[in-house]
This record gives structure tokens, sequence and C-alpha cells, in this order.
């Protein structure tokens, strides 16, 4: 694919954002493409966040897909002002998380279940014996694996946040951040709490149990605030 002679210039560039019926053209590694007919640059914007009339160069590398998905777009220019060393550098294992999708892959386990655990541990206290000892293992095996994910759900939040937002500390962001730290102290604090203290399934009262169980109980409205700021930054009004 040869390049075509036709230049643009930054400024020049942003007039094609796709907007009141002007094409929209992204420009990557010093060439101008034409995305205006893909269904994905509708008006000049993709999934939200990109947005036409810009240098895409920064923000392929942690894409979920290769750089080859350019290949499908007209070449009608080169960017003037493009500089070689403009890609960000991602390191391989946060390029490796965002291209296989692993934040919401992971993130489901500790919402689902961290809210499952919340709710047999509230069911256990409605419930008379055995029923009730059964509820309350239960609820902390769910617990437990929440737990456990949650530190890969974290991690690979974190790299989307550094790599995807620029690390922006926009509201939505902040809060999530927060959220997440919260909620990972929470549920770590839970499950210290059973093998300190010690407690078992059996056990229904007592500070432990109670205080356990307000570790227990905190991780649904945790989570539920956590979808929400994710789904502020997913898909911005």
């Amino acid at each position: 694919m040869s390049d075509p002679e036709k230049t643009f210039t930054a400024e020049e560039l942003s007039q094609y954002d796709g907007k009141e019926g002007r094409r929209s053209y992204v420009a990557y590694k010093g060439l101008v493409y034409d995305v205006t007919d893909s269904k994905l640059w509708r008006n000049g914007v993709h999934v939200r966040k990109h947005h036409a009339g810009n240098d895409l160069t920064p923000e392929m590398a942690p894409a979920p897909h290769e750089e080859d998905v350019m290949e499908r777009f007209i070449v009608v220019g080169r960017l003037l002002d493009h500089s070689s060393d403009e890609e960000q550098r991602v390191p391989w294992l946060w390029s490796y998380s965002n291209r296989r999708h692993l934040h919401p892959v992971t993130v489901h386990y500790p919402v689902a279940l961290g809210m499952v655990a919340s709710l047999l541990q509230a069911g256990a206290l409605l419930t008379s014996e055995p029923l009730g000892t059964q509820l309350r293992f239960a609820a902390f095996v769910n617990m437990l694996i929440s737990t456990l994910f949650s530190f890969p759900a974290v991690a690979t939040g974190l790299s989307s946040w550094w790599y995807e937002y620029n690390a922006s500390w926009a509201w939505p962001y902040l809060q999530k951040n927060v959220l997440s730290a919260v909620l990972l102290l929470v549920s770590c604090a839970g499950v210290a709490i059973w093998f300190l203290a010690p407690l078992d399934a059996s056990i229904s009262s007592g500070p432990a149990f109670w205080w356990y169980s307000i570790c227990v109980y905190l991780i649904m409205p945790l989570v539920l605030a956590l979808g929400f700021y994710g789904g502020k930054i997913s898909f911005p009004s």
C-alpha cells in the first residue's frame, strides 16, 4: 500500500470529526484513514471513547484488537506532524490482559459471588438450624472465592484505567478506584476474621461473628456501586 500524496496537519485532521455530515478520518502511524462508512464509527465515535479527527497511534496498543484492523479502511493521506515515538509502549502483561478482555472476565466473579455471599449470610439469619449453618458455610465459600478473584479483577482494572483511559482521575475513575480498594480491604478483612477468630459455620453470635457478617453484607452495596461507575465509564451519557 503506497502513501497518498495528500497531507494533513493535526489541525486539518481535526476537521474530519464525523459531526454534522463531515467525514470521519483518523490517523495511525503517520497515515490518515477514512472510517466514515464503518458501522463502528457512527457520527465519528468508536465504542464511545475514540473520536474521529485524531491520531489514534497512542490508543492502539491497549486496544483489544491488532493493528491490522486498519487495513479495512482506505488511506486518504499522511499526517505531517506524526512522531514515530508517539505510540504508547505497553508491558506485554497489560497488553495481553486488555486484548483478551481479562478484566470483564475476572470482575464477574467478585461481583456475582460477593452478592450471593451477602444474600446467603442474610438468609441464615431468617432460618433455623441446621439450614442456617449450611447457608453460613455457603456464604463463606462464595466470599472466599470472590476475594481470591478480586485481586486479578483489580489488577486488570488498573491496567485498563492506566493504558486505555490515560490514568484519568475524573470522578467516575476516582470513585471506581477507591471502591475497588475498599472492596478488596473489606473482603480480605472478612476472610481474615473467619480464620483468625476463628469462626465456623455453626457460630451465629459474638463480636467476631458480627464483624465478619458486616464485612459480608458490605460486599453487596460495594459491588453495586462499582457496577454503576463501571457502567458510567463504559457507556458514558
